[in-house]
């Protein structure tokens, strides 16, 4: 009688440690998950944008400068910065901005390239005011979108500019609102936008008295930057234009007018300071904050985008615009560290319930390359996967098809991080499911439960009896 009381027993502390146990266990999933999630939210919306300070100990300090800035152009990652959230004024770089609205209107049906445009009169007025660079419109023809922008690309054309202003929103105002909502969307606060040209506030179109009358538009180095990165970035055509020294609007007709690139670092200016492999932006002057550049170059399959901003003479401007790009390609190399459809190695596996297989094949979406160091030939790198709804208490159910998104990879260079603009691309990449799979058969699902129980028992036991000699 002793002895089955003594089994009874027993048997019922097992029975409640395995109760015990399957709520310990479910409730610290639960906990890991939500934690998982949370700090992928807060990681998102909190990116660090700043150099990390023994970076910046190690690179060049420019005097007469108002801020500058170097982003890769692919992943949006920071590689120099200097006094990158001062306003300064920019002019014409607002240009970018309307040039990237128009695209995007183009990308998503709401304009075309080769739709006409007739020219208003605020517009005919503003382009025959040759004290500002212009090409001369007229009101008895229209001109193709395309032109338009060709113009504002390669010649900062003011007329041009707010003929298309007009034709993406309607009128100026509503444009230059849609021009700061976008910047808004990309996390950029620091800015003040008085208009699409970048023309001074005051100045009256003819009189060349008024033309540094006033503010003109305001902007930190990183806003030009994040600017500059979504246009290269998403619409790489823009280059076509931009990198063009010289060329004629309206080549054909007689109303032909040579257009000239402000940006002489572009490689065709031919110009004491040109540089091989820049391939755009723009240049800008203002009254108040001097000369401002920003350009992108590629080599080696790097791209960069170099900003300087508030620089009073020309020269300078060009030589630390120069000494920037040589530093980044000394310093910088792009790396292959991820390859679409390779195997997802880099987390644990990820269990299949009720399925035909125990546990999902899981591969990469796309490649990641990073920007790393020249010196560092086999960077160490660091992989954090955060799972999407998908995936709970690290299983997914069945039936799962090919291709369905479980989460993200994202990479990081251990020792050497760089931050991402706010709204760049970054460093992570998606992990997709490599192959169908079916829902198991009753017969599989039945054997399962009994091997999940048995696992689940003796885990339990092994447990009470660890516990009790301890």
């Amino acid at each position: 009688m002793i002895n089955i009381c003594k089994k009874i027993f027993v048997l019922v502390i097992i029975i409640n440690s395995i109760t015990t146990s399957n709520a310990d266990v479910l409730a610290t999933s639960l906990e890991t998950s939500e934690a998982k999630e949370t700090t992928s939210e807060e990681r998102n919306s909190s990116q660090e944008t700043k150099m990390p300070s023994e970076l910046m100990e190690s690179m060049p300090v420019f005097e007469g400068v108002k801020g500058s800035y170097i982003v890769d152009g692919l992943n949006g990652q920071i590689l120099y910065s200097q006094e990158a959230d001062q306003q300064v004024e920019v002019g014409s770089f607002s240009q970018l901005l309307l040039l990237y609205m128009v695209y995007q209107a183009i990308d998503q049906g709401q304009l075309n390239s080769q739709q006409e445009v007739w020219i208003s009169d605020d517009v005919y007025e503003l382009s025959q005011d040759y004290n500002i660079p212009n090409v001369p419109l007229r009101q008895d023809l229209p001109y193709s979108l395309s032109e338009l922008m060709e113009a504002v690309s390669l010649n900062a054309a003011r007329g041009a500019a707010l003929a298309l202003a007009e034709e993406l929103a309607g009128t100026e105002s509503k444009a230059l609102q849609q021009m700061k909502d976008q910047l808004n969307e990309w996390g950029e606060k620091e800015f003040n936008l008085i208009n699409v040209t970048g023309l001074s506030e005051d100045y009256q179109s003819g009189d060349s008295s008024t033309i540094n009358q006033g503010k003109t538009n305001q902007m930190t180095a990183k806003t030009v930057a994040t600017v500059a990165y979504h246009l290269i970035n998403e619409y790489p055509e823009c280059l076509k234009a931009s990198q063009v020294y010289q060329k004629l609007f309206q080549a054909d007709t007689s109303d032909a007018f040579e257009m000239t690139n402000p940006n002489l670092l572009i490689e065709e200016s031919d110009s004491l300071y040109a540089m091989k492999d820049v391939d755009g932006l723009s240049a800008s002057k203002t009254q108040e904050d001097g000369l401002n550049l920003v350009v992108t170059t590629q080599k080696n399959g790097l791209r960069l985008i170099v900003i300087v901003l508030g620089v009073k003479d020309e020269e300078k401007l060009y030589q630390i615009s120069q000494e920037l790009i040589e530093l980044a390609q000394n310093i910088y190399r792009k790396e292959t560290v991820i390859q679409a459809n390779s195997p997802a190695t880099h987390l644990n596996a990820i269990k299949v319930e009720n399925g035909r297989e125990n546990q999902l094949q899981l591969v990469y979406g796309e490649d990641l390359q990073l920007v790393v160091p020249i010196i560092d030939t086999a960077p160490r790198l660091v992989y954090q996967f955060t799972a999407n709804s998908h995936v709970k208490d690290n299983q997914v159910k069945a039936p799962i098809l090919a291709g369905t998104v479980v989460g993200q990879m994202q990479v990081d260079v251990a020792d050497y991080h760089l931050p991402i603009l706010q709204s760049g691309k970054g460093n992570a990449v998606e992990v997709k499911v490599a192959n169908d799979i079916k829902e198991a058969s009753l017969l599989q699902k039945i054997w399962s439960s009994i091997q999940k129980i048995w696992e689940q028992t003796w885990n339990s036991i092994r447990k009470f009896f660890t516990d009790l000699f301890n």
